[in-house]
């Protein structure tokens, strides 16, 4: 896969910076708006998920790069916008790490924590409170003001309010989701193990990605879908156990502000 991979590192070399352009206070203002118009929810600036890109298993790694869904892998930490664009990535990570735990330690994080100060002020909801923007992340996630995940799936049975913010959010989130599989769909190289060295199947992946986020700059997202779908992705995240740990009490109540308006706005008990 020489000359692929000498194709990739060359897109990767000279478009990176015009697909991955440093978010600003517009960027994220933008984001803001179009969750709130495209995907009916009204304090997100993006989602955050995680996939696995197969590969082969890479020389004298052992049990490293073999993730729990019985193959080998990397990990393509994403964070995407309401166009199923990605802002800003890790790529890399061994697939016996879990994205939580990939994003603790990442740059990506380090840097929007730097950063919140960029996301647009406080939402109004309603007559019920205001909230910070925030991302819109999985039960693997560790719950704060910035990163919300659902309920689980007790409080989701015994509180149809709950299970409506659930069914609202999962909808919102499904930006990332669209992402990866847009990203398969469109690329079937990453429907089958990467038979190439580690770091050219790295080197690969970015690759790819700057092109889908190109695409989308110069179609727009409706376009890229009509032409080629969603894909199939799934990575079970209905089934993943919360991370765990005791949710601050202003966490908390930013998610509660958040399922209160929904239930409010749409007559949900």
């Amino acid at each position: 896969m020489s000359i692929v991979h000498e194709v990739a590192m060359e897109i990767v070399n000279v478009l990176h910076s015009e697909a991955f352009p440093e978010p600003t206070e517009s960027t994220w203002k933008v984001s803001a708006e179009q969750f709130n118009r495209f995907h009916d929810y009204p304090a997100a600036v993006a989602a955050l998920d995680g996939k696995h890109v197969e590969c082969v298993c890479p020389y004298n790694s052992g049990s490293t790069y073999y993730n729990y869904k019985g193959f080998y892998s990397f990990v393509l930490l994403a964070l995407v916008d309401a166009n199923y664009r990605c802002i800003m990535y890790d790529l890399g990570a061994p697939g016996r790490s879990s994205d939580a735990g990939i994003f603790s330690t990442s740059e990506m994080k380090e840097y929007l924590e730097d950063h919140f100060k960029d996301f647009p002020p406080p939402v109004q909801l309603g007559n019920i409170g205001k909230v910070d923007y925030h991302i819109l992340v999985d039960q693997g996630f560790r719950q704060t003001t910035r990163f919300i995940r659902p309920f689980n799936k007790v409080d989701a049975m015994r509180d149809a309010r709950c299970a409506y913010f659930n069914y609202k959010m999962s909808r919102a989130r499904r930006v990332v989701e669209n992402f990866f599989g847009i990203l398969s769909s469109r690329f079937r190289l990453l429907l089958t193990p990467i038979y190439s060295d580690p770091r050219h199947a790295k080197t690969i992946t970015l690759a790819i990605m700057i092109l889908h986020n190109l695409l989308v700059n110069e179609i727009g997202k409706d376009a890229v879908i009509e032409r080629f779908g969603t894909g199939m992705y799934d990575e079970d995240d209905e089934d993943r156990p919360a991370l765990p740990g005791n949710i601050a009490a202003d966490a908390k109540r930013a998610r509660e502000i958040v399922m209160r308006y929904f239930s409010s706005r749409d007559g949900v008990r």
